[in-house]
């Protein structure tokens, strides 16, 4: 009904009747309930897939259910006034807009469930966007307001020219931590033991978020080798993740982006580095990677695992006090039940049914977005069992049938969700909710 009204105030500008979806929208902030002392903040992310659109009008409204609305920028009331903010956006751009800035609910704002923003673009009359939505509210019981830690400023990353697909690292310092999870925790898996000492003895730095769709379509243009981007049925923007790649098809998009940038590339078919991973050997045989080579490639299992903790020690790199037995499987399912959960994770509670747009949710400790949730992301290691014992740089058996995926996904409960989570696939094997990102050694 709220939608409905929507349109029919939109209709009222006038505007045509015939839509155009070409721009894709998608409302981004950090939570679904606030309460006093609650970070919040609304980003409206946009892409074109269509042609230019100059001198068009971006709509936002918010309403609470009672018919009333209030419009962005001016947030004048409705009935009986409309406002809107003139843009422009050409074929292929992505935009985000700032509709508010990020402050703290205030004590005394009250308790409500279902208050809703809604976005359109319309052009020369004609709505040619989606219509975006996202629900909230708001109560007087103190919400969870976790506070980033930014990572310490780094070195600059090892590419000396501007990339041809633009990612943005972060560096992952050299260091110990204890790999896998304990007996007591909730939901665990007997894949998870034993709790063992893994030492990394050279940093790396880690894409901050999982790659996405435009960056696959980024590299294509100038590879034309890569295939096609095995995500592009499903119905989401280019700033999602890719999904539903194979394990081999990440290592032929890490050495043909290394390629292009005139880097070493680390993956080739045999153990002397003299045949590298192309088009015409990527689907079977063997693999080996080359560590020292300054090019892109997949995390190893324990540098995965190491990022996504940051320096924690719990069931996620944030803690979450209601995960428990009781609400660590389906029951996570339900919105609201894993409230802090739901501020950094994307997944079964508030992404049933797709991805989200990268970095929508709250970084960890080290800046890395989306380690818990949103897509599987495929690790270079076979599946081996965990063995006791400190160990250093582990990388994993030379020879296996299945490849490991860390971190969970959209459609995964919150265990499955988990700093100590493991998952193996085929490396052939393909589903919407696998992803990746990638990484290059720190030399």
């Amino acid at each position: 009904m709220k939608r409905f009204l929507l349109l029919l105030i939109l209709l009222s500008v006038p505007i045509g009747y015939v839509t155009a979806t070409d721009i894709e929208l998608e409302f981004d902030m950090p939570g679904t309930m606030y309460g006093p002392g609650s970070l919040f903040f609304l980003d409206l992310d946009a892409i074109n897939t269509g042609p230019d659109r100059n001198n068009a009008q971006l709509f936002v409204a918010l309403t609470i259910g009672t018919g009333d609305f209030w419009f962005y920028p001016e947030w004048v009331h409705f009935p009986p006034n409309i406002d809107w903010e003139t843009i422009s956006l050409s074929s292929g751009a992505t935009a985000t807009w700032p509709i508010l800035p990020v402050f703290a609910w205030p004590e005394g704002a009250g308790a409500f469930d279902g208050a809703m923003f809604l976005g359109a673009i319309v052009h020369n009359g004609i709505l040619v966007s989606n219509l975006a939505e996202i629900f909230f509210g708001w109560t007087e019981t103190p919400q969870p307001t976790p506070t980033p830690v930014q990572p310490t400023p780094t070195p600059a990353t090892p590419t000396a020219t501007p990339s041809v697909v633009p990612m943005d690292f972060v560096y992952i310092a050299p260091g110990s931590f204890t790999m896998g999870s304990p007996d007591d925790e909730p939901c665990r898996k007997s894949r998870e033991s034993p709790q063992h000492e893994v030492t990394l003895t050279r940093g790396f730095y880690m894409m901050s978020t999982q790659i996405t769709r435009q960056m696959w379509k980024d590299l294509k243009d100038v590879q034309p080798d890569l295939p096609y981007d095995p995500g592009s049925h499903h119905n989401t923007t280019m700033n999602h993740p890719v999904q539903g790649c194979s394990w081999f098809e990440t290592v032929l998009f890490a050495n043909l982006l290394s390629l292009h940038e005139g880097l070493t590339r680390c993956y080739y078919k045999d153990e002397g580095f003299s045949i590298p991973v192309d088009a015409t050997n990527y689907t079977s045989g063997m693999f080996y990677c080359n560590f020292d080579a300054n090019g892109y490639r997949l995390p190893t299992e324990a540098e995965w695992e190491y990022a996504c903790r940051a320096n924690t020690s719990g069931p996620f790199s944030f803690n979450e006090p209601e995960y428990r037995l009781e609400t660590c499987e389906w029951e996570s399912c339900e919105p609201g039940t894993l409230p802090t959960l739901e501020l950094y994770v994307a997944f079964c509670a508030n992404a049933p049914e797709m991805p989200m747009v990268v970095g929508s949710k709250l970084p960890n400790p080290w800046g890395l977005y989306d380690m818990h949730g949103n897509v599987w992301e495929w690790c270079w290691n076979f599946y081996e069992d965990y063995s006791p014992g400190h160990v250093a740089d582990p990388k994993g058996p030379d020879f296996g049938q299945e490849r490991l995926l860390r971190g969970g996904s959209w459609g995964t409960s919150a265990a499955g969700c988990r700093s100590a989570i493991r998952y193996v696939f085929a490396p052939g094997y393909r589903v919407p909710s696998i992803g990746f990102r990638l990484v290059q050694s720190a030399l």
